[in-house]
């Protein structure tokens, strides 16, 4: 369990430190080649589970995971509001981010019941399957038509206005940054949650292939929590 928590730990401090940086590369580079790197990491991270080996070997599943996490967070948002504007329907927004995360929600309720049937074939199997699933979004992602965007300065050099934006999300804004420290502590609680719930059914005896609707039951009461 040590082990565990210190890769999760390690995934969380990675998806942190990189998510303004790879927001500021989705800015610059383009949303659409961001969600590819994103999409093809997800891959790799999948296909490096599906066959690694001890602490290290998860270790580096788990950062490549992360690493593609904070491309994707956020720059699919993007995308779609960056899609609204050009289309004048920018004000549609909230309806189209909520029906997304509608099906999101419903989606992972669904994985889950899968997922633990699969683990009860195999603990490689679930790794197996989703590397599987990801590697058809990185053709998905390719089919993405690139919004037009306001293309961020970079003049003064990359670093510095990655600094900028820190020092303006964190220090400038009083509002955005509270609700960043707010976002990160429920997140931080959710996660938690989701870190010890499995050793906790282990110990109470209940059969691995329950597992996933035992984390159903979790998701949706997280879901109503937020």
């Amino acid at each position: 369990m040590q082990q565990i928590l210190l890769i999760q730990s390690a995934f969380s401090a990675l998806v942190v430190l990189f998510e303004i940086p790879s927001g500021y590369f989705s800015d610059v580079v383009g949303r659409k080649l961001t969600m590819i790197a994103g999409c093809a990491l997800s891959c790799a991270g999948f296909a490096l589970y599906s066959f690694a080996e001890g602490f290290w070997g998860f270790f580096i599943a788990e950062m490549t995971l992360g690493c593609a996490i904070s491309f994707i967070s956020g720059t699919d948002s993007a995308i779609v509001y960056d899609s609204l504007l050009a289309l004048g329907k920018q004000s549609e927004y909230s309806k189209f981010e909520g029906r997304l995360m509608s099906i999101g929600n419903t989606s992972e309720g669904i994985a889950s019941i899968i997922g633990g049937l699969l683990a009860a074939i195999s603990l490689r199997m679930p790794f197996y399957v989703e590397t599987g699933i990801l590697l058809f979004t990185i053709p998905l992602a390719m089919m993405l038509t690139e919004p037009p965007r306001t293309r961020l300065d970079t003049s003064k050099g990359n670093f510095h206005t990655v600094w900028e934006i820190v020092v303006y999300a964190m220090h400038g804004h009083s509002e955005l940054k509270w609700l960043i420290v707010y976002s990160s502590i429920v997140n931080a609680s959710t996660l938690t949650m989701v870190w010890f719930i499995q050793p906790y059914l282990k110990l109470a005896g209940l059969p691995i292939w329950w597992f996933g609707v035992a984390l159903v039951n979790r998701h949706f009461t997280d879901i109503s929590t937020r």
